[in-house]
């Protein structure tokens, strides 16, 4: 699974604010995520062990 999808890892964890919990952040600063940065990834496929994969960074798409 991508680390980078925030849907799928906040169903993992069961929402945002658990999963702000396991990152040990304010809950508030995920629900101003528009996607999760690659430094969050990294620590999610971490907690996971491995479950959520941080790479390859996905591309920033445009929203045209």
């Amino acid at each position: 699974m991508n680390a980078y999808d925030i849907e799928q890892v906040t169903q993992y964890f069961g929402n945002k604010t658990k999963l702000a919990k396991a990152l040990g952040i304010a809950p508030q600063a995920i629900y101003q995520w528009k996607r999760i940065p690659p430094r969050r990834a990294l620590e999610i496929e971490k907690i996971t062990h491995g479950g959520f994969k941080a790479e390859p960074t996905p591309p920033v798409q445009d929203a045209a």
